[in-house]
């Protein structure tokens, strides 16, 4: 369905100021007029420098909750139990037509409704562990946590995010980062 993003570009953090310095050294030897050989060296990355490209962006750990019933000693039980994404039942009720399948259109404008709305990491959070929806189960109207995966979350973002197992714990962490020194050598011939 489509990458998602829930906090404005950037929130995740800015990677690092680059500094790269790449060396050649060729060095010719000539036998003759018409023959030449190079003797050649490359050193890429000569500073070692292996500071992150690019940083995870993804805030929520992948996994949809579905099929939610109550029990009156246990709570909410969900059939599938999923990680941060949302109980199916809130983007199906919230932003579709509440038929109880959950469909591309209803996703996408569950996705979109975030756009705009979260300038911090906290209040993202915030939203994610109160937010519910009022849904019919048994013939009882019950608000279900629309995020179950937040429910045994700290109640403030815990610094260290997988202490929240609905958290992408990898979220603002690097995902590629420069390459290492490399050095090329090589002979070449002409004639």
């Amino acid at each position: 369905m489509g990458a998602i993003y829930l906090l404005p570009r950037g929130s995740a953090g800015r990677t690092p100021t680059l500094t790269n310095l790449d060396l050649g050294l060729a060095y010719d030897v000539r036998d003759s007029k018409r023959v030449k050989l190079t003797f050649m060296a490359d050193v890429f990355n000569v500073l070692n420098e292996q500071k992150a490209l690019r940083v995870d962006s993804q805030f929520l750990a992948a996994g949809v909750w579905r099929g939610a019933y109550f029990d009156p000693t246990l709570g909410f039980i969900f059939q599938d139990e999923g990680r941060g994404e949302p109980y199916d039942g809130y983007v199906d009720h919230g932003f579709g037509n509440g038929d109880g399948i959950l469909s591309p259109n209803e996703w996408n404008r569950w996705a979109g409704s975030f756009e705009g709305r979260f300038q911090t990491v906290e209040q993202l959070y915030q939203f994610l562990r109160n937010e519910t929806v009022s849904v019919n189960l048994g013939g009882t109207n019950r608000d279900v946590p629309a995020y179950p995966g937040f429910q045994n979350c700290p109640a403030d973002l815990p610094a260290d995010l997988s202490q929240c197992g609905a958290l992408n714990s990898r979220f603002g962490k690097s995902t590629q980062l420069e390459s290492p020194r490399t050095i090329r050598l090589g002979i070449r011939l002409t004639f």
